[in-house]
């Protein structure tokens, strides 16, 4: 610490952490991440998180909810992508369920369909049968690093393949 700065005393740690709850939801975890670099002894960020909780600036389950429409409705993530966000949180199973019921079972297939879709060429009726399955292989890559599941992703490949 700069021996200019005014040391962080606990009120300040805690109108600080509230400040930067307020920009979006956070999580229990990046908030005692956040605070432990600011240097913040380890009881005091267990207090002050304590207190975030209890004042509503905090909430797992806010937050999980909002990072999964967030990833799912700009990015386009698939489940397993977003779990794994999720899990670096250290979100529960059953926030991250509960988190998953915001996602309707049609939207979810009409988003993977686009995105497989996106990456299609406009003809493919001439090609080969290595090429189509060259192809294949390459839109399921692209919809499995995006987080989609393996077995929804063959069933949309099938469809569009019509096999």
């Amino acid at each position: 610490m700069n021996r200019f700065q005014n040391p962080l005393t606990p009120e300040k740690v805690l109108i600080k952490a509230q400040k930067f709850c307020l920009y979006r939801e956070r999580s229990e975890a990046e908030m005692e991440r956040k605070m432990k670099e600011w240097g913040v002894a380890p009881l005091v960020v267990d207090d002050i998180l304590d207190q975030l909780i209890e004042d509503r600036f905090v909430s797992n389950k806010r937050f999980s909810e909002a990072y999964t429409r967030g990833k799912f409705n700009i990015k386009r993530w698939g489940k397993i992508k977003i779990r794994q966000g999720l899990k670096m949180h250290k979100i529960s199973e059953d926030l991250i369920a509960q988190a998953f019921l915001q996602i309707s079972s049609d939207e979810y297939v009409a988003t993977l369909e686009k995105i497989i879709q996106k990456k299609m060429p406009e003809s493919i009726e001439e090609w080969s049968s290595q090429e189509r399955y060259e192809l294949k292989g390459t839109l399921f890559r692209t919809a499995a690093q995006k987080g989609y599941e393996s077995d929804l992703i063959f069933s949309v490949l099938n469809q569009i393949f019509k096999e």
